[in-house]
């Protein structure tokens, strides 16, 4: 028998079927919700503490450690201590070329001449020169007690250079020519007369005693641009089975 639905029915059919669609998609939308990707989150800030390996590294120590000793700077002051004298040590370095950066010395020294007479009128020196040589290894000293000797391989008194003079301080148990040497005092005017007429005068700028086994030979025989010398004589303690002084006194001194 066919089956006749009238208008009324068909709607109520229809209403039927949309509704259960309806409640089918609402299901699945409780079922699978929406997805929403989260905002990208800032990258958490951490803090970090450099470890002791790193820290060492740098120019400071790691706490709890000892900083690398630093070498002192020493300076050199000749301690006390010269008629056994060391003889000069010759030169091979050629002399160093001058430069408009280099200060230009202070006196113009004299013309190479021989000294003819020593004085020194704070100690009461006024004495006679004559020539030295070497003893062997070693600066001679005057036969004569009473004049000063001045060493023929160094400069004259007064020209560009270092001179060396040299004299007893005693003989036979009297003072003689640089009895007083070891207390001249600085700032002390020496003359030299010169075989030339000229006088170079000179002025002492220190004392020193150094013991005859430690004779600063660099330092006596130095080269220097300008007119110097030193003054020689012994000093120290005196044995008098040996009849020889255990140190020497030098006086350095630059041109006026």
């Amino acid at each position: 028998m066919n089956s006749t639905r009238s208008p009324l029915q068909w709607r109520v059919l229809t209403g039927g079927i949309v509704g259960l669609v309806g409640v089918g998609v609402i299901g699945a939308a409780l079922a699978f919700p929406t997805v929403t990707t989260p905002e990208a989150q800032p990258a958490a800030v951490v803090s970090v503490t450099p470890d002791e390996s790193i820290v060492a590294s740098r120019s400071e120590p790691p706490r709890g450690a000892e900083p690398a000793p630093v070498e002192p700077v020493v300076s050199v002051t000749p301690s006390a201590s010269v008629i056994d004298l060391a003889a000069p040590q010759a030169s091979t370095s050629p002399s160093p070329s001058p430069s408009s950066a280099d200060p230009e010395p202070s006196v113009v020294g004299l013309p190479e001449s021989e000294p003819v007479r020593v004085r020194i009128p704070s100690i009461g020196v006024d004495a006679s020169t004559t020539e030295l040589g070497l003893d062997g290894n070693r600066l001679a000293a005057p036969e004569d007690p009473d004049v000063v000797g001045w060493f023929t391989g160094a400069h004259t008194p007064g020209a560009a250079g270092r001179a060396v003079l040299n004299g007893h301080l005693t003989w036979n148990g009297r003072n003689t020519v640089f009895a007083r040497l070891p207390n001249v005092a600085v700032g002390a005017v020496v003359e030299v007369d010169r075989r030339d007429g000229t006088t170079a005068r000179f002025e002492i700028t220190e004392v020193a005693t150094f013991e005859k086994d430690q004779f600063p030979t660099a330092e006596v025989y130095a080269a220097t641009e300008e007119p110097t010398m030193v003054l020689i004589t012994c000093g120290g303690e005196y044995s008098q089975s040996e009849h020889y002084y255990d140190s020497n006194v030098i006086a350095f001194a630059t041109a006026l």
